[in-house]
């Protein structure tokens, strides 16, 4: 997160709130939330990546992206 500038609190609101999880074949779940920055038009997603055999879940990628469109369902 930190080479990224992804900050935690979207991170975690990623998670808790998310837009819309996707279920991948290999037991990996995608969570992913649009923002929108106050002084800018654009928006953004986040997209975190959790591995869903392990327990508790691990988060194994974050990354955020303004590709909106490639990754909408």
């Amino acid at each position: 997160m930190l080479n990224r500038s992804i900050e935690k609190d979207n991170v975690i609101e990623t998670i808790e709130h998310p837009d819309e999880i996707i279920y991948e074949d290999d037991n990996q779940l995608i969570y992913q939330r649009i923002f929108k920055k106050e002084v800018s038009i654009n928006a953004y997603m986040v997209r975190v990546f959790i591995n869903a055999t392990s327990a508790p879940s691990l988060v194994k990628t974050v990354y955020l992206t303004t590709k909106l469109i490639k990754y909408l369902k």
